[in-house]
């Protein structure tokens, strides 16, 4: 047969699927309402593909009985299991399913992860499908013209292409035009349904026409009974396991779970299909065997069985049955390919490439052009996508090339998503079903199946290593497809999908087991598992009899309605319950159904539902219902009361219209904004009646009355909201909005703004005015932004200068502090034991009062700037107080106060210089206001245990107390209780400032007369495991046997520098500034350099120490002394090596940094 002919005979079969398409979307719902049951019922017939039309009779050829199972396991589905699917349909409507994908995704918390996970899965597994179906078509094609189309004849692969591009153009015409993926695809069902009737009815002619001309050349019976003896039949690999895959197959395949459960429009409709689908089946495998004894006795081998069906009308001269036999084989793959693709396009663009697109984030949705523009590139990637699919599958067509037949290939895709079934069978009956549970058993599942089953079929065409099917993975035997952990598979589709599915099911067991579901999942678990008990538009299995039910509806009901609602169904030949009105027979779920929602019409929908669920359990008789409704019933009429208080007692006007547009509601101020004649408003009023009332009126502006009054109905019919604005001859204005109500019916509110509109109008002319004034205003504050701007220059200039005022101060006035305090140190030691000492000492505490002083304003500035450095560790609190104690104990006796700290054997995570600073100056407060009291004073330092990681210390005096007024006061800078008192203010202040740089909490509690708490919060640290213990040192007054070198540009302080180091038995040499300092090195070697850091030209005190080591060749022993505040210098010493003195030096500081220099030096000679 020339090809061109046979081309046109399948374009004018594909132009009548359009045609069908088109009648399906255009035609009325009064259509589809009739038909959709039929409809619906045939589309799920495109489970039948053409391995279903070829490969049957191809399996059957080859083992008789191979071919059952793929009718088998969704008869058995449908027959036996049928609440399963009523179950899954349920959940999905309540959910909004799109897609298989969806529906897992969905039950396990929204898990986009899974979703793409699946996606995947199924993409992978279904691909191979539709390359089979493309397979099929040009096998066909080529039975009837030998592989050519004439002259120029196309190539296997160029077919197949444009075969594949013809299917691309048919789906994107008729499955992408709406955004929705729940929308039905009324267009594509009815071509699919139309599909199923033609490959019906062909195979049924041409399978029992090919048998009848057999009868007079071969006995069937004798070839029947022949082939059944010759074969064995393996029950498991052949039949129990390809049973199993084709149930789950009914169930996840995603143009399967499309057209059953997101084209389901009605549960009605699926219990209609529950008996045809599985008789459609019947009818299909009714001539698998004939024709395959009949194509084994007249082709044999010579043939392959898949080309049967085509082969057969040919060589018994009847080219137009073969013709037929073909367009039969094309109808059942063209309909695969398009419901595959398309359930294939709505997981792929809404689980991966919608959510890319939502990341962009470039659509604000905040105006109507944003959607649109949104909507139209949604579209765009939707038909992007099912080209995409459609070419990958003819890519894979051409990678397997002529590798297996359609029925190997089909069972490798059934294996596939059977790896799902555990999942979505768990979704709806393991409450403990988890995402990571689902993730691990599909993931393990398919990577079997990947490795097992794929892998095998690339191989054969020279596309992996063959010594992967010989040796194993990686050399291993054990890792071989065909003997997976030594599980020899002799039928390896089987036997591998038994592996991937057991290892599946165990780990997702465990997994629900062991793994404990987030709080998403197991809200979705109550949504998903108990769905028949709360689902809406489920029906019970209520075990109750006509009669019952009856005596039941009655009480609430008209008689003469219930049983006009039973009549009904005894009347209707689809859902015949009983030959007559028998009382005793037992009620059918969708009587009880359809009694419900006879109820809902008089009780409400919630009272309906709530008598149905306690006949369904069993435990409330008929009597105790209807007192539980009558109840029921009076709370429905005092809601109802209540309701209509409501509305009248606000002040926009509001009428209700029901589903069938008469009016039902309104309130008072509804009839007075329009003022209605007195007959015209009444319950059961058409709203029609109304509208034109008030067209005639003038109420809806200019216009036709009949266009006003169609305008509006559509508004209620279609359900669409809306919102407008009139205004009235007399000047008002009403704004007016409709919205619809679920169920049916619309709801109107009118609301009169004339006065909004009055204000809105002044405001309008006000801002008109205000033009004029805002641009004077702008003048003004420009103007004084440009002063602003001056007056900040200048504070920023001041502040730079007082910056550099203090570092002056730090530096220049700490210079003689320092060199003073060295000479006073010097004249204590000379005065000891003479008449000077007294005056010494004064000496001494004056200059130490005045480095109190200067130290506060120097920690004030560093605390403004931002420069005060912060050390945190841990350290027992006491090694903070112990020194405290000793300071103040001497000050305590001096001054007759008791002074009493507190041990605690708490550590603490501070900086402790800052701490002791807070503390010193807490302590320093209270032994002035105290003394000042001149009574027998008394301060106490305690810790106080707050939680477990927070200790409060307190100072607490018995002073006069400080006013509350004042006690915020205090912390500022300069501020004092008494002028009696000495100081300048800043104790507190900067006390405050330390504890903001710790992260600490300072409080106060006083009371006038009562004394006062200073107390601080710091933070607890464990307690280290070593707590070395304390020990007091005692003060070494012997002679420092140390050869020190002083370097100073200073020539004063070099002096009471060496003044001071000689008294204390030192060897002193000096040096003023860099040069003599390396000189005094070339003539001596110091045990120790004591250095300032500014010494006089661009060389320093620590650049002078390292190079000082490089010169003696080890590293000596140095102490940097110096006024000098910047940041980093201190921890630039610490990393060198180099002891820090701040000036004006202590003189016990420096005996101390001394001593442990000398003991040092004597243990490295004795060592």
């Amino acid at each position: 047969m020339s090809g061109w002919i046979l081309a046109l005979i399948a374009t004018v079969y594909v132009a009548c699927l359009f045609i069908a398409a088109w009648f399906g979307d255009y035609r009325g719902s009064a259509f589809r309402k009739r038909w959709q049951p039929l409809i619906y019922s045939l589309s799920l017939a495109v489970y039948c593909t053409s391995w279903t039309f070829f490969g049957a009779v191809g399996q059957a050829s080859e083992n008789l009985w191979s071919f059952l199972p793929i009718y088998l396991g969704p008869i058995l589905v449908f027959v036996l299991f049928w609440k399963l699917l009523v179950k899954l349909i349920t959940v999905s409507k309540q959910e909004n399913i799109t897609s298989i994908a969806d529906f897992i995704a969905s039950r396990h918390g929204r898990s986009h992860f899974m979703a793409i996970m699946v996606t995947l899965i199924l993409v992978i597994g279904v691909l191979p499908y539709i390359a089979l179906q493309l397979k099929a078509i040009v096998m066909g094609f080529g039975q009837l013209t030998h592989d050519s189309l004439g002259p120029d004849s196309l190539s296997r692969e160029d077919l197949a292409l444009a075969i594949t591009l013809t299917l691309a153009v048919f789906v994107i015409m008729f499955g992408t035009r709406k955004l929705d993926a729940t929308e039905h695809q009324n267009g594509i069902m009815t071509a699919i349904a139309f599909e199923s009737l033609v490959k019906l009815s062909i195979f049924l002619l041409v399978g029992g026409w090919v048998s009848w001309m057999a009868m007079d050349h071969i006995n069937l019976d004798d070839a029947f009974q022949r082939v059944t003896k010759e074969t064995t039949v393996d029950w498991f690999g052949n039949i129990l396991m390809p049973t199993v895959m084709a149930m789950t197959a009914i169930l996840c395949l995603p143009r399967q779970f499309h057209v059953t459960v997101v084209e389901n429009s009605s549960i009605e409709d699926f219990y209609k299909a529950r008996w045809l689908f599985p008789a459609y089946l019947f009818l299909l495998a009714l001539f698998v065997i004939p024709l395959a004894l009949v194509g084994n006795q007249l082709l044999g081998s010579s043939i392959p069985g898949d080309a049967y069906l085509i082969e057969l009308p040919k060589r018994m001269g009847n080219l137009p049955m073969a013709v037929l036999a073909f367009l039969g084989g094309v109808s059942a793959a063209i309909s695969m390919v398009i419901v595959a693709t398309l359930a294939l396009t709505t997981m792929v663009s809404n689980e991966i490439l919608m959510p890319l697109l939502l990341r962009r984030n470039k659509y604000s949705y905040r105006d109507s052009n944003d959607f649109y523009r949104f909507s139209g590139l949604l579209l765009t990637v939707r038909r992007t996508t099912i080209v995409v699919l459609l070419m990958m599958s003819w890519v894979v067509y051409r990678l397997l090339g002529d590798s297996g037949s359609l029925a190997s290939i089909g069972q490798m895709s059934f294996s596939a998503v059977a790896q799902l079934a555990p999942v979505l069978l768990g979704s709806l009956y393991i409450r403990e079903s988890n995402a990571k549970a689902a993730i691990g058993g599909v993931l393990a599942g398919s990577i079997v199946w990947f490795f097992c089953l794929v892998v095998p079929v690339f191989d054969n065409v020279s596309w992996l290593d063959s010594g992967i099917l010989q040796d194993g993975l990686f050399g291993y035997e054990w890792l071989k497809p065909g003997n997976l952990f030594g599980l020899q598979m002799t039928e390896t589709v089987t036997g591998a999908t038994l592996v991937a599915l057991s290892l599946n099911t165990l780990i997702y067991l465990c997994g629900c087991l062991y793994l404990r579901p987030g709080i998403d999942e197991r809200r979705q678990a109550r949504k998903f598992v108990d769905a028949l008990l709360s689902g809406d538009g489920v029906f019970f299995d209520i075990a109750i009899t006509v009669g019952e039910l009856e005596q039941l509806a009655s009480r609430f009901v008209s008689k003469n309605r219930v049983l006009g609602v039973i009549q009904s169904f005894e009347s209707d030949s689809s859902n015949l319950l009983f030959d007559s009105l028998d009382s005793d027979k037992q009620a059918d779920p969708k009587l009880v159904a359809a009694i419900e929602r006879l109820l809902a019409g008089t009780l409400g929908a919630s009272s309906a539902r709530i008598v149905m669920k306690s006949l369904a359990h069993g435990n409330v008789g008929l009597e105790e219902v209807q007192a539980m409704v009558d109840e029921a019933s009076e709370v429905f009429q005092f809601n109802r009361e209540l309701l209509q208080g409501a509305i009248e007692h606000i002040s926009m006007g509001v009428s209700v219209v029901d589903r069938d547009l008469q009016l039902v509601a309104w309130n008072q101020r509804y009839l007075e904004l329009f003022d209605y004649p007195g007959d015209l408003i009444r319950v059961g009023r058409s709203i029609a009646d109304v509208i034109r009332h008030n067209a005639l009126n003038g109420l809806c502006g200019p216009g036709d009355v009949e266009q006003h009054i169609n305008k509006r109905l559509s508004y209620m019919q279609n359900g669409t909201a809306h919102r407008s604005e009139r205004r009235r001859p007399d000047g008002r204005v009403i704004q007016i909005q409709g919205n619809p109500m679920p169920g049916g019916g619309f709801v109107m509110t009118f609301t009169d703004i004339t006065e909004f509109r009055q204000v809105e109008h002044a405001l309008k002319e006000v801002n008109e005015s205000l033009e004029q004034r805002v641009q004077e205003r702008t003048k003004e504050l420009s103007l004084l932004n440009v002063q602003l701007l001056g007056a900040k220059s200048q504070a920023e200039k001041a502040n730079h200068l007082r910056s550099r005022f203090f570092a002056a101060v730090s530096h220049d006035l700490m210079q003689p502090m320092n060199a003073a305090r060295l000479f006073t140190a010097s004249m204590e030691l000379e005065a000891r034991g003479t008449v000077h000492e007294a005056l010494a000492q004064n000496i001494s505490n004056s200059l130490r009062s005045a480095e109190h002083l200067l130290t506060d304003l120097l920690d004030m500035s560093r605390i403004e700037a931002g420069k005060m450095a912060v050390n945190l560790r841990e350290l027992p609190v006491m090694d903070v107080l112990e020194p405290l104690k000793s300071e103040f104990s001497l000050l305590s006796r001096e001054n007759s106060l008791m002074f009493r700290v507190v041990s605690s054997n708490k550590w603490i995570k501070t900086d402790p210089v800052l701490l002791r600073r807070i503390l010193q100056n807490f302590l320093t407060n209270a032994f002035r206001y105290v003394e000042s009291t001149k009574l027998s004073g008394k301060v106490l330092v305690g810790c106080r245990f707050l939680s477990s990681q927070q200790l409060k210390i307190e100072v607490r005096d018995n002073g006069q107390g400080i006013p509350l007024k004042k006690q915020t006061l205090i912390f500022a800078e300069f501020e004092r209780l008494s002028t009696a008192v000495n100081g300048l203010g800043l104790g507190l202040s900067i006390a405050k400032g330390m504890a903001e740089i710790l992260g600490a909490r300072i409080s106060l509690s006083s009371s006038p007369g009562k004394g006062a708490v200073f107390s601080v919060v710091i933070p607890l640290a464990k307690r280290n495991v070593i707590d070395a213990a304390r020990i007091n040192h005692k003060v070494n007054n012997s002679d420092i046997g140390l050869k020190v070198l002083c370097i100073d540009d200073e020539p004063e302080i070099i002096k009471g520098m060496t003044n001071l180091l000689s008294r204390w038995g030192c060897q002193v040499h000096s040096a003023q500034g860099y040069q003599e300092a390396i000189h005094s090195l070339d003539e001596m070697v110091p045990d120790l350099l004591m250095v300032d850091y500014q010494i006089g030209g661009q060389i320093n005190g620590v650049d002078l120490v390292e190079r000082a080591r490089a010169m003696l060749g080890y590293e000596i022993g140095a102490v940097l002394v110096t006024a000098n505040q910047q940041d980093g210098l201190r921890q630039k010493c610490r990393e060198l090596n180099i002891s820090y003195l701040t000036k004006p030096v202590k003189p016990a500081s420096m005996r101390a940094i001394l001593n442990r220099y000398e003991a040092e030096s004597k243990r490295v000679e004795t060592s």
